[in-house]
Protein backbone atom coordinates (compact mmCIF):
# COMPACT_ATOMS: atom_id res chain seq x y z
CA UNK A 1 0.00 0.00 0.00
CA UNK A 2 1.27 3.14 -0.84
CA UNK A 3 1.69 6.03 1.48
CA UNK A 4 0.48 3.51 4.51
CA UNK A 5 2.91 4.98 7.63
CA UNK A 6 1.13 8.04 6.58
CA UNK A 7 -2.24 6.48 6.72
CA UNK A 8 -1.55 4.85 9.93
CA UNK A 9 0.04 7.67 11.50
CA UNK A 10 -3.05 9.91 10.56
CA UNK A 11 -5.75 6.89 11.65
CA UNK A 12 -3.82 6.66 15.37
CA UNK A 13 -4.01 10.21 15.88
CA UNK A 14 -7.86 10.55 15.06
CA UNK A 15 -8.53 7.47 16.79
CA UNK A 16 -9.54 5.40 13.62
CA UNK A 17 -6.59 3.04 13.77
CA UNK A 18 -9.69 -0.24 13.62
CA UNK A 19 -10.81 1.12 10.33
CA UNK A 20 -7.16 -0.33 8.90
CA UNK A 21 -7.89 -3.23 10.30
CA UNK A 22 -11.08 -3.60 8.70
CA UNK A 23 -9.83 -2.84 5.29
CA UNK A 24 -6.75 -5.41 5.79
CA UNK A 25 -9.96 -7.82 6.99
CA UNK A 26 -12.10 -7.54 3.81
CA UNK A 27 -8.99 -7.65 1.81
CA UNK A 28 -7.86 -10.93 3.28
CA UNK A 29 -11.44 -11.95 3.03
CA UNK A 30 -11.38 -11.02 -1.01
CA UNK A 31 -7.81 -13.02 -1.07
CA UNK A 32 -9.36 -16.02 0.36
CA UNK A 33 -12.19 -16.00 -1.61
CA UNK A 34 -10.72 -15.74 -5.07
CA UNK A 35 -7.95 -18.28 -3.92
CA UNK A 36 -9.70 -21.35 -5.69
CA UNK A 37 -10.22 -19.78 -8.82
CA UNK A 38 -6.96 -18.06 -9.24
CA UNK A 39 -4.97 -20.75 -7.29
CA UNK A 40 -3.58 -18.36 -5.10
CA UNK A 41 -1.49 -19.66 -1.96
CA UNK A 42 -1.67 -16.57 0.44
CA UNK A 43 1.92 -16.91 1.93
CA UNK A 44 2.81 -13.82 4.35
CA UNK A 45 1.24 -10.87 5.28
CA UNK A 46 4.00 -8.28 5.69
CA UNK A 47 2.61 -5.12 7.45
CA UNK A 48 0.78 -3.27 5.08
CA UNK A 49 0.64 -5.87 2.28
CA UNK A 50 0.79 -9.83 1.25
CA UNK A 51 3.08 -12.12 -0.42
CA UNK A 52 0.39 -14.28 -2.75
CA UNK A 53 2.40 -17.33 -4.75
CA UNK A 54 0.74 -18.65 -7.84
CA UNK A 55 1.86 -22.22 -9.71
CA UNK A 56 4.39 -22.13 -12.28
CA UNK A 57 1.58 -23.18 -14.63
CA UNK A 58 -0.68 -20.14 -14.15
CA UNK A 59 -1.52 -18.04 -17.04
CA UNK A 60 -0.16 -14.35 -16.22
CA UNK A 61 -2.95 -13.09 -17.68
CA UNK A 62 -4.78 -14.56 -15.26
CA UNK A 63 -2.23 -12.89 -12.38
CA UNK A 64 -2.68 -9.41 -14.05
CA UNK A 65 -6.81 -9.98 -14.25
CA UNK A 66 -6.62 -10.72 -10.38
CA UNK A 67 -4.48 -7.81 -9.51
CA UNK A 68 -7.07 -5.79 -11.40
CA UNK A 69 -10.05 -7.05 -9.33
CA UNK A 70 -8.08 -6.31 -5.79
CA UNK A 71 -7.12 -3.07 -6.91
CA UNK A 72 -10.81 -2.31 -7.62
CA UNK A 73 -11.96 -4.17 -4.33
CA UNK A 74 -9.08 -2.07 -2.60
CA UNK A 75 -10.60 1.18 -3.95
CA UNK A 76 -13.70 0.76 -3.28
CA UNK A 77 -12.94 -0.40 0.57
CA UNK A 78 -10.77 2.51 1.39
CA UNK A 79 -13.67 5.37 -1.03
CA UNK A 80 -15.98 3.93 2.28
CA UNK A 81 -14.06 3.01 4.94
CA UNK A 82 -10.79 4.84 5.69
CA UNK A 83 -10.91 7.96 3.08
CA UNK A 84 -14.04 9.86 4.96
CA UNK A 85 -12.22 9.83 8.46
CA UNK A 86 -8.68 10.82 7.01
CA UNK A 87 -7.82 14.34 8.20
CA UNK A 88 -5.51 14.28 4.66
CA UNK A 89 -6.02 12.38 1.47
CA UNK A 90 -2.75 9.97 1.09
CA UNK A 91 -0.83 10.87 -1.74
CA UNK A 92 -0.11 8.45 -3.91
CA UNK A 93 -2.77 6.17 -2.51
CA UNK A 94 -3.31 2.81 -4.06
CA UNK A 95 -1.32 -0.56 -4.37
CA UNK A 96 1.98 -1.71 -5.92
CA UNK A 97 2.88 -4.96 -7.01
CA UNK A 98 5.82 -7.21 -7.98
CA UNK A 99 5.59 -10.19 -10.12
CA UNK A 100 8.54 -12.80 -11.12
CA UNK A 101 8.62 -16.33 -12.25
CA UNK A 102 10.39 -19.20 -11.18
CA UNK A 103 11.10 -21.90 -8.91
CA UNK A 104 11.23 -21.52 -5.21
CA UNK A 105 12.46 -24.04 -2.43
CA UNK A 106 9.76 -24.54 0.39
CA UNK A 107 11.18 -25.36 4.22
CA UNK A 108 9.46 -25.31 7.79
CA UNK A 109 10.71 -22.70 10.42
CA UNK A 110 9.03 -22.88 13.62
CA UNK A 111 6.51 -24.88 12.43
CA UNK A 112 5.02 -23.01 9.34
CA UNK A 113 5.94 -23.01 5.51
CA UNK A 114 8.51 -20.82 4.67
CA UNK A 115 9.77 -20.12 1.13
CA UNK A 116 12.91 -19.17 -0.48
CA UNK A 117 14.24 -18.39 -3.99
CA UNK A 118 15.59 -15.34 -6.53
CA UNK A 119 11.81 -15.11 -7.80
CA UNK A 120 9.98 -14.10 -4.00
CA UNK A 121 13.52 -11.47 -3.89
CA UNK A 122 12.77 -10.14 -7.29
CA UNK A 123 9.24 -9.61 -6.86
CA UNK A 124 9.56 -7.50 -3.68
CA UNK A 125 12.39 -5.22 -5.22
CA UNK A 126 10.31 -4.91 -8.09
CA UNK A 127 7.22 -4.35 -5.99
CA UNK A 128 9.87 -1.58 -4.26
CA UNK A 129 11.40 -0.42 -7.58
CA UNK A 130 7.83 0.93 -9.17
CA UNK A 131 8.28 4.32 -6.84
CA UNK A 132 11.39 4.57 -8.92
CA UNK A 133 11.53 7.49 -12.01
CA UNK A 134 7.43 7.14 -11.29
CA UNK A 135 5.81 10.07 -9.55
CA UNK A 136 2.26 7.99 -9.20
CA UNK A 137 3.07 4.33 -8.47
CA UNK A 138 -0.42 3.68 -7.45
CA UNK A 139 -1.94 0.82 -9.37
CA UNK A 140 0.93 -0.67 -11.14
CA UNK A 141 2.93 -3.91 -11.36
CA UNK A 142 6.33 -4.14 -12.57
CA UNK A 143 7.17 -7.54 -13.76
CA UNK A 144 10.90 -9.32 -14.41
CA UNK A 145 11.53 -9.65 -18.20
CA UNK A 146 11.12 -13.69 -17.02
CA UNK A 147 7.64 -13.76 -16.20
CA UNK A 148 7.03 -10.96 -19.44
CA UNK A 149 8.59 -13.32 -22.26
CA UNK A 150 6.69 -16.50 -20.71
CA UNK A 151 3.00 -14.89 -20.66
CA UNK A 152 3.86 -12.60 -23.64
CA UNK A 153 0.94 -13.34 -25.43
CA UNK A 154 -1.70 -13.19 -22.60
CA UNK A 155 -0.22 -9.84 -21.05
CA UNK A 156 -0.35 -7.84 -24.27
CA UNK A 157 -4.13 -6.38 -23.82
CA UNK A 158 -3.09 -4.94 -20.44
CA UNK A 159 -0.36 -2.83 -22.50
CA UNK A 160 3.06 -3.68 -21.33
CA UNK A 161 5.55 -0.74 -21.08
CA UNK A 162 9.61 -1.63 -20.99
CA UNK A 163 11.31 -0.14 -18.30
CA UNK A 164 14.61 -0.44 -16.13
CA UNK A 165 15.06 -0.02 -12.88
CA UNK A 166 18.04 -0.71 -10.45
CA UNK A 167 17.25 -3.45 -7.86
CA UNK A 168 19.11 -3.36 -4.91
CA UNK A 169 21.58 -6.32 -4.19
CA UNK A 170 20.26 -7.90 -7.26
CA UNK A 171 23.31 -8.20 -10.07
CA UNK A 172 25.60 -5.13 -7.83
CA UNK A 173 22.44 -3.11 -8.60
CA UNK A 174 23.03 -2.75 -12.62
CA UNK A 175 20.07 -1.99 -14.60
CA UNK A 176 17.70 -4.80 -14.46
CA UNK A 177 14.84 -4.82 -17.94
CA UNK A 178 11.62 -4.91 -16.35
CA UNK A 179 8.02 -4.21 -17.90
CA UNK A 180 5.49 -2.59 -15.96
CA UNK A 181 1.59 -2.45 -16.30
CA UNK A 182 -1.00 0.10 -15.10
CA UNK A 183 -4.04 -1.69 -13.85
CA UNK A 184 -7.22 -0.18 -14.63
CA UNK A 185 -9.88 -0.70 -11.93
Amino acid sequence: MCSSSNVIEDLTLTGNLGRFCTILNRMKDFIRACSKQYQITPYKFVGDGWILLFPSAFEGGKVLEFLTKLSSHFSKLCDTHLIPVLEQKPSPWGLTFGVDSGQLGRTIMIGRHEYFGRPLNIACRLQGAIKDRDRDPAFKVLTSRTFYVRHQESLLKYKPNQVQRSLRNVRGGSTFRCVKFELQR
